[in-house]
């Protein structure tokens, strides 16, 4: 609460209000509950950042999120497939091994790096 507040600070009539808003003054196992209660009724709550319902948000921005995964896919298997068949047609060749050490770099990195 503190942290949504930013550098003015917030009066301690304010910051109750604040905790008793977003349900931060009940137990945790109350709150955990209450949230999956919202969750099974399809409310996901409101945004911090665009103050709308997350669900808005996750529909306004799904059909971009699954271009780019089906671009990645096709991008994957028309890398992937080719370099793969060719591996495994030359054998223990410096293709194999070149196509071996690059799928295996690209496995390895962290996710975060691409």
């Amino acid at each position: 609460v503190a942290l949504l507040a930013g550098e003015r600070g917030l009066t301690p009539e304010r910051h109750a209000q604040m905790l008793a808003q977003l349900g931060l003054d009940r137990p945790m196992v109350e709150q955990y509950f209450s949230y999956l209660w919202s969750l099974a009724q399809g409310d996901f709550g409101r945004s911090l950042v665009t103050r709308s319902p997350v669900l808005n948000d996750f529909l306004t921005l799904f059909p971009a999120t699954l271009e780019l995964s089906f671009a990645a896919m096709i991008f994957a298997v028309a890398i992937g497939l080719p370099a793969g068949i060719l591996a495994a047609v030359r054998r223990g060749s410096a293709l194999d091994h070149t196509v071996m050490a690059g799928a295996l770099t690209g496995y390895s990195m962290p996710i975060f790096w691409w």
